[in-house]
C-alpha cells in the first residue's frame, strides 16, 4: 500500500541517518582517543608493563624498541613511554615510534603525578635512557629511578648514564641496575686496539637480534632440587660439556650488585646463594635441568 511504502522509506532513511550518526560519533573518539596517546594526554591503566623513560633520539630510541622485540622476557609486555619533551621539539610522537608502544605520557618523568599516569605502582620494570648531550638528565633520571624505588620497590629500574661518576650513586637510592655509555666506549676503544675485531665480538653479545648472549641464570646454586653438597666450579664446567647442554659457563655472581667473578680457578666451590653467568642463544633452564647436572657432578666426585 502507499501508507506502507513510506514507512518503508521513511525507515530506512531514519535508519541511515542514525547509522551515519553513529559512526561518526565512533570515529571521532577513535580519532580523540589517537590524539591523545600521539600528544601524551592520556594515561596507562594496565598492569605488569614496561615504563621507558626519555627520547633521546628517535633513532636509539628505535634501536631500544627492536632489542625489545628480541628479549624473551620483555618482548610480549606493554610498554609505555614517558618524556618531557621530544627530538626536534615535537609536539606529537611520530607514527612510526606509536606503533611500538602501547601508551605515551608527555610529562616530567621525576614528577609523581606523570608516573601514577603510567600506572608505575603496577609496573613490572622501568628503563631510563639518556643522552651524553644533555648531562643533566642523568640527575633526572636518578631522582625519576630513587622516586619510583621510595614508592614502589618492586618495580626493576635500570638506567643508562651519560656521566661515569653517576654509577657510583645508584645503590644510595636503591636503583637496581645501570650502565655508563662512556666507560663502555673507552674501554672498547682500547681493546679494538689491541684486538682489532672485537667490537664485532661484543656487538654480538649485546645484541638480543641474534646470535649468542650473556646471561644470569635467575635461580641460585642452592635453590636447584637435590642441592645438599657442595661441588666446585670446574666441575659444574665438566658437568655440562659432558651432557652437550647448549651454554658456556663464563662465571658467577655471589652477591646481587657486586662485580661477577669471571674464569674463576677450577676449585672454586660455589656457594648456594651464587648465581651462574653464561653464555648461550637464549636464557637457559637451569631449574629443569639441575637434576641431570648435579647427578653427573656427584658421580665424577
Amino acid at each position: 500500500t502507499p501508507q506502507g511504502r513510506w514507512v518503508t522509506v521513511l525507515t530506512s532513511m531514519l535508519g541511515i541517518g542514525c547509522f551515519g550518526v553513529l559512526t561518526g560519533i565512533i570515529l571521532e573518539r577513535a580519532m580523540q582517543r589517537r590524539m591523545k596517546k600521539m600528544k601524551g594526554e592520556g594515561k596507562f591503566t594496565g598492569k605488569g608493563h614496561l615504563i621507558i623513560v626519555n627520547v633521546p633520539s628517535y633513532p636509539e630510541t628505535t634501536e631500544l624498541m627492536k632489542e625489545l622485540d628480541h628479549s624473551p622476557d620483555y618482548k610480549d609486555i606493554p610498554r609505555v613511554l614517558i618524556a618531557a619533551h621530544l627530538p626536534n621539539q615535537d609536539k606529537e610522537i611520530p607514527h612510526f615510534l606509536s606503533k611500538k608502544i602501547d601508551s605515551f605520557i608527555m610529562g616530567l618523568p621525576s614528577a609523581l603525578e606523570t608516573l601514577k599516569r603510567a600506572n608505575a605502582s603496577e609496573a613490572k620494570a622501568c628503563v631510563l635512557t639518556s643522552s651524553p648531550s644533555d648531562p643533566a638528565m642523568d640527575d633526572t633520571n636518578t631522582l625519576t629511578a630513587g622516586l619510583i624505588e621510595k614508592n614502589w620497590s618492586q618495580v626493576i629500574t635500570v638506567m643508562a648514564c651519560s656521566r661515569a661518576e653517576t654509577l657510583g650513586n645508584l645503590s644510595t637510592f636503591g636503583i637496581d641496575g645501570g650502565i655508563s655509555t662512556t666507560d663502555l666506549q673507552m674501554g672498547l676503544l682500547v681493546q679494538e686496539l689491541e684486538d682489532p675485531g672485537l667490537y664485532q665480538v661484543y656487538s654480538e653479545l649485546s645484541s638480543n637480534s641474534g646470535g649468542n648472549q650473556i646471561y644470569i641464570s635467575h635461580s641460585s646454586v642452592g635453590s636447584w632440587e637435590g642441592h645438599d653438597r657442595e661441588f666446585s666450579f670446574g666441575s659444574l664446567k665438566v658437568a655440562v660439556i659432558q651432557l652437550n647442554l647448549p651454554v658456556e659457563i663464563l662465571g658467577l655472581q655471589r652477591e646481587a650488585g657486586e662485580k661477577p667473578i669471571l674464569n674463576p680457578e677450577n676449585d672454586l666451590i660455589l656457594a648456594p646463594t651464587d648465581h651462574i653467568v653464561y653464555m648461550s642463544r637464549k636464557r637457559f633452564d637451569w631449574l629443569k635441568n639441575n637434576g641431570q647436572i648435579l647427578q653427573l657432578i656427584n658421580k665424577m666426585s
